[in-house]
C-alpha cells in the first residue's frame, strides 16, 4: 500500500512525501533537498509522527490517520517519541545558548568600548 502527502515547505511549493507499507515494513521518501542528500528530513519525521502541521493540504488528514495505523504496527513509535523529545530539548538548549551569547556579547562589547 502507498500513501503520498504534500508537505509544507519554507519556499511555499510543497514537497511530495511518500510512504509504502509492505509486509509490516515501511519505507519513505521526500522530494526535499534534506531527504535527497541525507535520506532523512523533518517532513518524513513530522508526518510519521502524525504532525498535521506538515500537511500542505488539510484534506489529507484521513490519509495521515492511515499512516499512523501503519506506524503503530512497527517499532517506530518509541523511536519517534524519543526523537521528538530530543528535538524539543535541542531547541530549548539553543534558545538558552543564544540568550547566554547575547548577554556575554553585551558585556564584552561594553568593556571593549571603555
Amino acid at each position: 500500500m502507498n500513501l503520498k502527502f504534500l508537505a509544507k515547505s519554507s519556499s511555499g511549493s510543497p514537497y511530495t512525501v511518500s510512504f509504502e507499507f509492505t509486509d509490516g515494513d515501511i519505507t519513505a521518501s521526500c522530494t526535499c533537498k534534506g531527504a535527497v542528500f541525507y535520506k532523512m528530513c523533518k517532513h518524513l519525521i513530522g508526518l510519521a509522527s502524525g504532525d498535521e502541521s506538515f500537511l500542505y493540504n488539510p484534506d489529507q488528514r484521513p490519509q495521515l490517520k492511515t499512516l499512523q495505523s501503519w506506524i503503530e504496527s512497527t517499532k517506530l513509535p518509541p523511536l519517534l517519541l524519543s526523537y521528538n523529545q530530543a528535538q524539543k530539548a535541542k531547541e530549548q538548549a539553543e534558545k538558552q545558548l543564544n540568550k547566554a551569547k547575547s548577554s556575554i556579547k553585551k558585556i564584552l562589547l561594553v568593556n571593549r568600548e571603555e
